[in-house]
């Protein structure tokens, strides 16, 4: 009897007593209670002999069933999630911490978190999922299709496979194109990453994983071209094939054009891929630039070819060629 009571420890954490064991203060080797126990952490003792502990008692009940359960169990509407991460901190519990994800405002806009198979955690606003219509993220968010949530709120996405397909997909809806380093072409075929469009039913990005999915190989040299995303609700974004050769076939102003002026972000996603976020006040600072616009702008340099194509009712692609200096199309 007595071996059964010394395996139970008692802890009057601010003011609310608690009573558990040994084996589930000790399940973290790295923990603030494992040092406590070993006598590593000194405390003083109530009367009752039970450890002080300065901490919230009603929120640390959450942080004990962690710990006895392995899985963070919080009632609906549970708000104490500062004082919970603080709690996480003091106890050094850090599975605990990577576990708490509070809901949160960014830009103003309500925030979704969304979780892979994987493990692997995204947190977007409801404004960026809701960009493209008809999409698996518009269904899910109106609820016309049903998506299991986990205990912090998040979207479990468990026909996912890949979560680095679900950061393509966030990165077209954020900044209106792929700006994440695609991984080389022999390690993740073309036919991956433009599977990405099926999960999540995003057509415009069909578009661009076409695009990025028929560029030729390095060794075949052609001409630098420019697929000019002209967006009405994502911002506008570029991409640009062969940037290597912009010098052989652009003007000196277009050379400057495509090296510094306009891109608000600017990404080699591969070897011959460059992918970027397009300043439009580059284009027109005085106000916002029609497409009109944005064709006298490249047209410009004698050498630039444009055509256009509607994607959707929000987007128009142009495609911009440059013949090289010499009058004649590189091959």
């Amino acid at each position: 009897m007595a071996q059964g009571q010394d395996n139970y420890i008692g802890l009057n954490v601010g003011g609310k007593i608690f009573k558990t064991s040994r084996t589930t203060l000790l399940a973290d080797p790295d923990s603030f209670f494992s040092g406590l126990l070993e006598g590593a952490i000194p405390s003083a003792r109530d009367d009752q002999g039970n450890y002080l502990i300065d901490q919230d008692g009603k929120v640390f009940r959450h942080v004990l069933n962690f710990m006895r359960y392995n899985e963070l169990v919080l009632p609906e509407g549970f708000k104490e999630y500062g004082v919970l991460k603080r709690q996480a901190d003091f106890f050094q519990l850090e599975s605990l911490k990577s576990s708490i994800e509070r809901p949160m405002q960014v830009d103003g806009s309500e925030a979704v978190g969304l979780v892979c198979p994987d493990g692997k955690v995204f947190h977007t606003t409801r404004e960026i999922l809701m960009r493209e219509k008809n999409s698996y993220f518009t269904k899910m968010l109106s609820k016309e299709s049903t998506v299991e949530k986990d205990l912090q709120g998040n979207y479990f996405l468990h026909d996912i496979s890949n979560s680095e397909l679900l950061q393509h997909a966030l990165s077209y809806l954020t900044h209106g194109g792929i700006l994440d380093p695609v991984i080389d072409r022999n390690n993740l075929p073309y036919s991956d990453l433009y599977r990405v469009n099926n999960p999540f039913n995003l057509k415009g990005l069909d578009n661009h994983c076409d695009v990025i999915r028929h560029v030729p190989h390095h060794e075949d040299l052609g001409p630098t071209r420019l697929y000019f995303y002209y967006n009405l609700n994502t911002p506008c974004f570029i991409y640009i094939l062969r940037p290597e050769r912009i010098d052989a076939t652009c003007d000196p102003g277009t050379v400057l054009l495509l090296r510094d002026r306009l891109f608000l972000k600017r990404v080699r996603i591969m070897e011959d891929v460059d992918a970027g976020v397009v300043n439009m006040e580059c284009i027109n600072s005085k106000q916002p630039a029609s497409l009109h616009d944005v064709v006298a702008y490249f047209k410009e340099d004698e050498r630039a070819e444009i055509s256009n194509r509607t994607i959707s009712p929000n987007c128009i692609r142009l495609v911009i060629t440059y013949a090289s200096r010499r009058g004649s199309r590189i091959r």
